[in-house]
C-alpha cells in the first residue's frame, strides 16, 4: 500500500511538472539571448526577420499534454540583443498591423511588411495591387504597369 501511495505521488509531480510553457513566465524584456537559453533551453529553430531575432521554441502548455507529446509553438523576440517580447506564436501573429497604405505616389505598402523583408514587402504590394484590380480600381493595363514596377523594385 505504501509503495502505490509513493507511486501516485512520483507520477503527479511528474505530470505537473512535464509542461514546458509554464518557463516563458521567468522571462522579462531585460534579458539576453543567453539569459533565456539559460532559462528556456536551446531552441529548436530562429529566424531573423527585419532586424529582430526569433527564437522559436516546442512547448507543452500541461502535463497532460507533453505526456501525449503535444506541443505548440512559442516565441521569444529579440531586438537589439535584449527581449522585446515572446508568447504564443499564434498570439504573435495577432499582433501584426493590417494597416495597408496607399501613397500618392502610387507605392502600396502594408505597415508590418515595411519592417519585414524583401520578399514580404513585395509579395503584400502584389496581393494588394491584385485586389484593386480585381475590384475594378485599376485598369488592365495600370495593373501590369504597377505589376511590373513592383517586380523590378525587389
Amino acid at each position: 500500500m505504501r509503495l502505490n501511495s509513493v507511486m501516485l505521488i512520483i507520477i503527479v509531480a511528474l505530470i505537473t511538472s512535464c509542461a514546458t510553457a509554464n518557463k516563458l513566465n521567468k522571462l522579462s524584456t531585460d534579458m539576453t539571448k543567453q539569459q533565456v537559453i539559460q532559462v528556456m533551453g536551446k531552441p529548436n529553430s530562429t529566424s531573423l526577420q527585419g532586424g529582430a531575432e526569433y527564437m522559436i521554441y516546442n512547448l507543452s502548455e500541461t502535463g497532460d499534454e507533453a505526456l501525449a507529446g503535444i506541443t505548440r509553438r512559442f516565441y521569444v523576440r529579440l531586438v537589439n540583443g535584449y527581449v522585446e517580447g515572446f508568447g504564443k506564436m499564434s498570439d504573435y501573429d495577432k499582433t501584426k498591423d493590417p494597416t495597408i497604405y496607399i501613397n500618392t505616389n502610387g507605392k502600396i505598402e502594408n505597415a508590418q511588411s515595411s519592417k519585414g523583408s524583401d520578399f514580404d514587402k513585395m509579395y503584400n504590394e502584389l496581393n494588394k495591387l491584385k485586389e484593386l484590380y480585381d475590384k475594378g480600381i485599376l485598369t488592365k493595363q495600370e495593373y501590369e504597369k504597377k505589376k511590373k514596377e513592383i517586380l523590378e523594385k525587389y
